[in-house]
């Protein structure tokens, strides 16, 4: 990870070139789910969608880490309600899926875009089963814009304990999660 964010310093187009090239020798299914990746993470969720959306067409459609990605490009490219019906597919078809980190934020993350019903209680999996702050952030964001008092209330005691736990991080995590660390300070006006 670390070697990675130095590299997107030292050479930011690198992984998508490294990507475009592995793909252009040999466009298979996993060189293809490694452009769009790399896509998404170069801020290019348009390009990612489509490759993601060519290689969902094939025989690879119910690949858990395809559906994972097309959802994360969908909802990148404001296209909710289809990164919710692909995320479904992959609880469909993995439910272990549901539990995992990453699905269960995106799923909340869809949701929360649609104002649909259900989205407090796909943000209560997502923090369940969150491996980093961007599940609390999150929540928080979305509790925060609730009409309840109470909903603010707790948004604000999330917002709390991420700036109380970023004392104790180390270095790599307050980098990785220093978006999140960032929100939390400004929306408690720190």
């Amino acid at each position: 990870v670390a070697k990675r964010a130095i590299n997107q310093i030292v050479d930011p187009g690198r992984a998508v070139r490294e990507a475009r090239q592995a793909f252009d020798r040999a466009p298979t299914v996993d060189h293809r789910m490694r452009l769009g990746a790399a896509l998404l993470d170069a801020g290019n969720p348009a390009e990612a969608l489509q490759h993601y959306e060519a290689a969902a067409n094939g025989p690879f459609a119910s690949d858990p880490a395809l559906l994972e990605g097309l959802a994360r490009a969908q909802l990148a490219t404001g296209r909710h309600a289809e990164a919710q019906a692909t995320l479904e597919k992959l609880f469909a078809g993995n439910p272990r899926a549901r539990d995992q980190s990453d699905p269960s934020l995106l799923y909340a993350q869809a949701l929360a875009a649609q104002g649909a019903p259900g989205t407090r209680d796909a943000f209560e999996r997502a923090l369940t089963n969150a491996s980093d702050v961007a599940a609390r952030c999150l929540f928080a964001d979305w509790l925060a814009r609730q009409p309840e008092a109470a909903d603010r209330e707790r948004a604000k005691s999330l917002y709390s304990e991420i700036v109380h736990d970023a004392r104790h991080w180390p270095r790599h995590a307050r980098e990785h999660n220093r978006e999140w660390l960032q929100r939390a300070q400004t929306a408690l006006g720190q």
